[in-house]
């Protein structure tokens, strides 16, 4: 399953906002980075994930989900259910992320 959640919160939360956010959830978040251009094959998720995008584009392939794949900016999300396979390519300014697990 995947869920898609565009701008949840009015502006660009912070990392520290998204962390904050996460661990309300009782997720352990990290940050991570990609360059630009960078791509990842779809792999298939071994626990559920959530991303936050901080700043930067992503766009997230999801073969076989109806949604086929997710464009995500700043303050975007995304959760991902653990046995759903996802890829990625990274925008032309790279991402920032905070991925909850």
């Amino acid at each position: 399953m995947v869920k898609i959640t565009k701008n949840y919160e009015d502006g660009s939360p912070s990392e520290s906002e998204l962390k904050a956010k996460l661990a309300s959830e009782g997720l352990a978040a990290e940050t991570w980075s990609a360059d630009a251009g960078t791509v990842k094959d779809p792999e298939t998720a071994a626990h559920n994930r959530t991303i936050c995008v901080v700043s930067g584009m992503v766009r997230f392939t999801l073969p076989g989900t109806p949604q086929e794949y997710a464009d995500l900016m700043s303050g975007d999300r995304l959760d991902i259910t653990s046995g759903t396979p996802h890829g990625m390519m990274v925008g032309p300014a790279g991402v920032t992320v905070v991925e909850g697990k």
